[in-house]
């Protein structure tokens, strides 16, 4: 449960929007991206690693 009023996102899609909603999640504030998808294996990680996402 969280207690901190904080929503934890996962992206699902590293394609050319996934940019502009990761930098819209730091924006607004309250958010933590906690995992990226892809049906691509090797781009999730290549994004979540530029993310400092696991």
């Amino acid at each position: 449960m969280n207690t901190n009023n904080i929503i934890t996102v996962a992206l699902i899609g590293c394609g050319c929007i996934a940019d502009r909603h990761a930098r819209a999640l730091v924006s607004v504030g309250g958010g933590e991206l906690a995992a990226v998808g892809n049906v691509a294996p090797d781009k999730a990680q290549d994004y979540g690693d530029e993310l400092g996402v696991l």
